[in-house]
C-alpha cells in the first residue's frame, strides 16, 4: 500500500521499499520523536519502507517524503533505535524516532491528529426509493406498495451525488 496524504496543504507520501531505492535519499540524523504504535503507523503509512538495518541498531523504519505547498521536498524517516527486538517493536515500542534533516512538526502534527480518539457522526441523507411491483393496475400496486413495503418486498435506494450536499447531522 503506498497511500498518499493530504494535510494541512503538504502530502505526505509513505515510500515503498523500491521508491525508496529508486530515490536518492537525504540522509539526516535525530530529529525528534512521537508517540505512536506499530499497528498505527502501518494503518497511517502501510508496510514499513525498509526492515532491519545491517547493525540491528533499527527493525523497521518507514520513510516519508512531505511536499509543501509551495512544492518544496523532505524526506523522514520513523524508525525505532536499539530495540534489538522486533517482536518487541511490534508489539511495545510506544515512541518512534524521527530522522531528517529539519523540524518534523507536520509529521508529528498529523500523527498525533491521526491518533485522537474518533468520534462516530450520523448524517440524514435525502434519497428516494424505488419499488418494482408486479399488479393489475396502479391503483393495486399502491395498496401492495402500502401494505408490504419494506417487509416483503424491498426497494432499490436511489442516491444522487448532489444528495450528500443537503446531508443533515442528526
Amino acid at each position: 500500500m503506498n497511500n498518499i496524504i493530504k494535510w494541512k496543504g503538504c502530502t505526505l507520501q509513505p515510500l515503498t521499499h523500491q521508491e525508496y531505492k529508486d530515490r536518492e535519499w537525504q540522509g539526516g540524523c535525530l530529529q525528534g520523536y512521537v508517540d505512536v504504535t506499530y499497528l498505527e503507523l502501518v494503518e497511517m503509512f502501510g508496510e514499513a519502507t525498509l526492515g532491519e538495518s545491517g547493525d540491528s541498531k533499527v527493525q523497521m523504519e518507514w520513510v516519508i517524503e512531505i511536499t509543501d505547498d509551495e512544492g518544496a521536498t523532505q524526506q523522514f524517516s520513523l524508525y525505532d533505535w536499539k530495540t534489538y527486538d522486533l517482536n518487541y517493536t511490534k508489539s511495545k515500542l510506544q515512541t518512534w524516532n524521527i530522522g531528517g534533516l529539519s523540524s518534523p512538526t507536520i509529521l508529528q502534527e498529523y500523527i498525533r491528529e491521526y491518533r485522537k480518539p474518533k468520534q462516530e457522526f450520523t448524517f440524514s441523507v435525502p434519497c428516494s426509493l424505488e419499488y418494482r411491483i408486479m399488479a393489475k393496475d396502479s391503483d393495486s400496486a399502491r395498496e401492495i406498495l402500502l401494505e408490504k413495503g419494506g417487509y416483503e418486498i424491498q426497494g432499490e435506494i436511489n442516491v444522487q451525488g448532489s444528495d450528500y450536499d443537503e446531508a443533515i447531522l442528526i
